[in-house]
């Protein structure tokens, strides 16, 4: 065991010599490795992306959702005499909505009672008070 000591505390001694004793011409030609970089040392470069990404999510992605799960929302709750805009662009107002059935019966002409059934989902939105006094379609002025 003292000879395992003995043998350690001289390589030790060894490379302190070594390192503090080197000139200036064996600096020169001495080869500088750097120690391999770490995980959070490289991260610093990812942050700027990853903010970017981020920002792109809170101002387009999410404003969307958000209206489309509030319009999901609007045409799951449908009541009789509400006033709605299909996909294809028809105005009418919701005659019959069962909770579980897929499709809606609504009505598009008053004077002759003219009924159409088409799908749930094809409900692009319930139109709300402002929109009929406006006649806007859209809903942007």
């Amino acid at each position: 065991m003292g000879y395992y000591i003995s043998v350690c505390w001289l390589i030790l001694v060894q490379t302190q010599t070594t390192t503090s004793s080197s000139g200036a011409a064996e600096a020169a030609t001495e080869v500088v490795t750097e120690a391999p970089r770490g995980f959070f040392q490289d991260f610093q470069y990812m942050l700027p992306i990853m903010a970017a990404i981020m920002a792109l999510y809170f101002i387009l992605l999410r404003p969307q959702q958000q209206e489309q799960d509030k319009a999901a929302g609007n045409v799951k709750n449908l009541k009789k005499n509400d006033r709605v805009l299909t996909v294809g662009g028809i105005l009418g107002t919701v005659v019959s909505s069962p909770e579980q059935s897929e499709f809606t019966t609504i009505r598009i002409d008053e004077s002759n009672n003219t009924k159409v059934q088409v799908r749930t989902a094809s409900i692009a939105r319930v139109m709300t008070d402002d929109d009929q006094k406006s006649g806007s379609v859209s809903g942007k002025k």
